[in-house]
């Protein structure tokens, strides 16, 4: 069910789901649209259900300093990554995945963003063994959105509700 507000993915078979609010949704756009003609990408921050089948994505994170913005690649920096999630932490707010724009192009996976989830599914540090993964493709006339959760080694796409 989708609250006013929000929008929500779920995978097929009901075991993920995230929701996100449209005014998040419309900060990403607005950072893809900055960035053009470049990709770029940030951190989604936020917080999971009590039976941990629904992430609700709460923050949204710009580049950090030092990401590499290119037409056809980004970079994300980790530089004050552990700061930030340190203070949201103590919100009880935590780092959940990550989201990546592909300039007038499809949303869908390159092979690297799969590495680079499956990556990051392992890295102790972050405490996220299934993060999300939100791609934004084509251009402000025309998004489009790839939203997927990477789980036990494999991709499990979500599909807006």
């Amino acid at each position: 069910m989708t609250n006013r507000g929000t929008i929500e993915f779920q995978s097929l078979n009901k075991s993920y789901g995230i929701r996100i609010s449209f005014e998040n949704i419309l900060y990403i756009e607005k950072l893809c649209a900055m960035s053009l003609p470049n990709e770029t990408g940030g951190i989604l921050i936020g917080q999971y259900s009590s039976d941990c089948k629904w992430a609700e994505i709460t923050n949204i994170t710009k580049p950090p300093v030092g990401s590499i913005q290119r037409r056809g690649s980004f970079t994300r920096s980790g530089k004050m990554l552990l700061p930030l999630l340190d203070s949201f932490w103590k919100k009880g707010q935590y780092y959940i995945g990550e989201w990546h724009f592909h300039p007038y192009s499809s949303p869908f996976p390159s092979a690297t963003d799969l590495q680079t989830m499956h990556s990051l599914s392992e890295e102790e540090y972050l405490h996220c063994p299934e993060p999300i993964l939100i791609i934004v493709g084509g251009k402000p006339s025309a998004w489009a959105y790839h939203v997927s959760v990477f789980a036990s080694g494999r991709q499990v796409i979500l599909f807006q509700t």
